[in-house]
């Protein structure tokens, strides 16, 4: 895949996809069988993401409800500034919460479950709005 170097060509590209079903919980209760989509290192301890699947499979308790992974299906350069600050905001006006985090090749997007079709509508509208900013 081709790195995308322009912000409206970048936004115009996006291809939405739904990714299951995540969950954060105390990286310590993650047995060892158990692949987290991520680790974060925080002052209190690290937190896991896992599949919502995992942690009832294996009785993980976790907090806050279970997040739909959706990722952008674009493959931006790291340097190119504001797709995700513009992703996430559009989402935001829409009030519909969602926690990014970027890869080394895509970026990925953790929203409620219960908003994640809203969200999967409102960004294939972006797409669209931003292909006609992409034509120029």
């Amino acid at each position: 895949m081709t790195e995308i170097l322009d912000f409206d060509s970048a936004l115009a590209a996006l291809e939405p996809a739904t990714c299951g079903v995540y969950v954060y919980c105390n990286g310590a209760d993650v047995p060892p069988e158990v692949t987290p989509f991520a680790i974060i290192n925080e002052s209190e301890g690290p937190c896991a993401l896992i599949p919502a699947e995992d942690a009832k499979r294996h009785n993980i308790s976790y907090s806050h409800e279970p997040l739909t992974r959706i990722s952008l299906g674009v493959s931006s350069a790291v340097y190119l500034h504001g797709l995700t600050g513009a992703v996430a905001q559009n989402l935001a006006a829409a009030q519909i919460p969602c926690n990014v985090i970027s890869g080394m090749r895509h970026d990925h997007l953790f929203v409620t479950k219960r908003h994640s079709r809203e969200a999967m509508s409102h960004l294939r509208r972006l797409a669209k709005q931003a292909q006609g900013w992409a034509r120029g």
